[in-house]
């Protein structure tokens, strides 16, 4: 059960790279989404909440 949580936490930190990646794209081409960049920032807020609480149930 554990190696399940770790690889379920080790998935939702690729996807927060991920997002960072994509939002630093975004970011800075020209002219940007500024919607779109919005709603990837919420996005990966939210992964990074699930992050710490998955990291403080240990």
């Amino acid at each position: 059960m554990r190696e399940v949580a770790e690889a379920n936490l080790e998935q939702l930190k690729k996807e927060h790279r991920k997002l960072d990646s994509e939002i630093q794209e975004l970011i800075e081409s020209e002219p940007y989404n500024e919607d779109l960049i919005k709603k990837m920032k919420n996005q990966k807020l939210l992964l990074r909440n699930q992050i710490l609480r998955m990291e403080n149930q240990d």
